[in-house]
């Protein structure tokens, strides 16, 4: 039999070049000067040839990065990726699938470790329309136009596809069911990220400690997310988002505020800058007066003269404070983890995809039973309460409320 290891070595094979229908239509011979077809030869030995392409997925062999199809595919060029490695896998497998469904071959062999394994099904699983599970119409034309090239006819029928997604699908299922491991999140890790984010964020009037306490609340929120995406780094996020929404709650609910409208805005801002030294507004965006107008052209270089603008990230109604007296700080009290109840998991499983009935957990499809199970598995709700600490007095932040 001709050396197969030969065959996957030439750069004509693992480029697809121009010549490569030429390539396919190349007649060889062994050592008994048997003359066969290169095309021959592939299907001859498919089982050996998949398992060759299984190790390139393995090994991430790219070699070849740039190869041409021509008249044979849709696209002119493309680049051998990760992703168009799983794709070529499932292209061979389905061209020759009357040959190999009843083999030993392993379309995923256990050398692969879970990432591997992971990329691949969800770029093949990305080739099947998930309403019929069928292999979509693009990836269809692909194959075909392969199948040519490889003069094999390309006769893998619906019920064969079906089977071929489910199959896939239960080792997405598997897949899902070694990814639902929850880390505890680390209160003393969370509080110095916390400060670490407000600094990198430029989060104004965030200190780190207050010794002058105007007042505090003990906020308490809570978030559903998958048990994978739960760790430090977001559940740090979560808490800064909330602080700066109690933040807003509290200027809003407690803060001096001033309405003004178009007729009055610009001697009271004028007469405001006198006070105040800091804001987080631009007039231009919040009053509807003739922009060249003299009289509000003066106001305004006099407003933005005497008052600094500053970016208040995730606060955003309008305000003008004094820059030295508006701090604010959080301590968190407790991260607790709770398991979802029945409305809230039936709650998750509206936010998923639905097709014909089946819903789409994580990229593979579930009855609405299984999807359930699944939700309660991988996905948790986690309540978290701070303390939020604010030192700023009532007539250092102006809350204002532009009247239109």
């Amino acid at each position: 039999v001709y050396s197969l290891n030969k065959i996957t070595q030439s750069n004509n094979f693992l480029k697809l070049s121009d010549n490569l229908k030429d390539l396919f239509g190349l007649s060889i011979s062994d050592i008994t000067t048997d003359t066969f077809k290169f095309s021959d030869v592939i299907k001859n030995h498919i089982k050996h040839i998949i398992d060759i392409i299984a190790k390139r997925i393995e090994i991430n062999d790219k070699t070849g990065e740039l190869f041409e199809f021509n008249s044979y595919f849709p696209v002119k060029e493309r680049i051998w990726t990760d992703k168009f490695n799983a794709e070529f896998l499932l292209t061979i497998y389905v061209i020759y699938f009357n040959k190999l469904k009843n083999s030993q071959s392993d379309k995923y062999p256990n050398s692969w470790n879970l990432t591997i394994k992971q990329r691949t099904i969800d770029a093949i699983l990305d080739k099947f329309d998930k309403s019929t599970w069928l292999i979509n119409e693009e990836f269809n034309i692909q194959c075909k136009q392969f199948s040519d090239l490889l003069d094999y006819p390309y006769n893998i029928d619906n019920e064969s596809q079906i089977d071929l997604f489910k199959s896939i699908n239960n080792e997405k299922k598997k897949l899902n069911d070694t990814l639902s491991a929850l880390q505890k999140c680390d209160i003393k890790t969370i509080t110095s990220k916390l400060s670490e984010l407000m600094v990198k964020e430029k989060i104004h009037g965030w200190v780190e400690t207050l010794n002058e306490v105007t007042e505090t609340e003990t906020p308490e929120f809570s978030y559903i997310e998958e048990n994978k995406r739960i760790e430090n780094d977001l559940t740090t996020r979560k808490i800064k988002d909330n602080i700066l929404c109690a933040v807003q709650a509290y200027i809003t609910t407690y803060a001096k505020r001033i309405s003004l409208n178009d007729n009055t805005a610009l001697t009271k801002l004028s007469e405001l800058g006198n006070t105040h030294n800091i804001r987080n507004f631009n007039l231009d965006d919040l009053l509807m007066l003739d922009n060249h107008n003299q009289d509000y052209m003066d106001v305004k270089k006099d407003f933005e003269r005497k008052i600094n603008y500053i970016n208040t990230p995730g606060i955003t109604i309008p305000l003008l404070f004094n820059e030295d007296s508006f701090k604010f700080n959080a301590q968190i009290i407790s991260i607790e983890h709770c398991k979802l109840t029945d409305d809230e998991c039936d709650r998750q499983l509206e936010k998923l995809l639905e097709y014909n009935g089946y819903y789409d957990v994580n990229g593979a499809l579930y009855s609405r039973g299984e999807a359930i199970d699944v939700i309660k598995k991988n996905y948790t709700k986690q309540k978290v309460q701070y303390k939020l600490i604010v030192s700023f007095n009532k007539e250092d932040v102006l809350y204002i409320d532009f009247k239109y």
